[in-house]
């Protein structure tokens, strides 16, 4: 109908893939061609409308992987201190809220790490967070075709582990654990990753001397 755009997309797996973009080429040209009327509807084409089609190669990395951990860059986060004891002396309890999504087809367990040096961050942390495990997520073909996530969950923190807010500056990293594979081949392309989402959540208790 007019004024309707129509779209469809086709996924085609080829395994010669792999050599014609080895070695890497420089460009790629692509051509085609489009055929439309089936010789006994009528229609009418005007000057709006058109055909328009977008090819993505993917070119997934096959690989098997024992446990391996890798860690991610270390961020730092500067606390305000005004009244931080008065703070921190009047937790009733914290809690750390976190979503962990996994764009990867193999498991994944993440440490947070967090602590007031960052040379000693990965050896020495003042507070460990975790861990926290999520499954792999589902493919087709062996490529990732959706997220899996945790959903928003809690850990429980106690007034000891709410004493890193007392560093003017708090250095955090994460620890990722990708699980082996098992001998099993998996799929990795450059759309592949894992987010963690997370904030703390404190109850106090306000008395006079708060």
């Amino acid at each position: 109908p007019g004024g309707v755009v129509l779209t469809t997309s086709t996924l085609i797996i080829d395994s010669t893939v792999a050599d014609f973009l080895f070695p890497v080429p420089d460009q790629i040209s692509i051509t085609g061609d489009a055929s439309f009327g089936d010789g006994v509807m009528v229609s009418t084409i005007t000057a709006n409308d058109y055909v328009f089609a977008r090819v993505h190669i993917v070119a997934p990395l096959e690989m098997i992987i024992g446990e391996t951990t890798v860690e991610s860059d270390i961020e730092s986060e500067a606390i305000e201190q005004d009244d931080i004891d008065a703070i921190t002396d009047h937790v009733v309890e914290a809690r750390f809220n976190y979503n962990v999504t996994s764009h990867l087809p193999l498991g994944t367990t993440v440490r947070i790490l967090m602590g007031p040096d960052s040379t000693t961050l990965l050896s020495s942390p003042q507070l460990v967070i975790g861990p926290i495990a999520v499954n792999a997520a589902p493919t087709v073909a062996g490529i990732v075709s959706d997220t899996l996530s945790t959903g928003y969950q809690a850990i429980i923190l106690d007034s000891l582990d709410i004493q890193v807010l007392k560093n003017d500056t708090l250095y955090i990293t994460q620890e990722i654990t990708l699980h082996s594979t098992n001998g099993q081949a998996v799929r990795l392309t450059n759309n592949d990753y894992y987010t963690v989402q997370g904030y703390f959540e404190v109850e106090y208790r306000f008395d006079g001397d708060f």
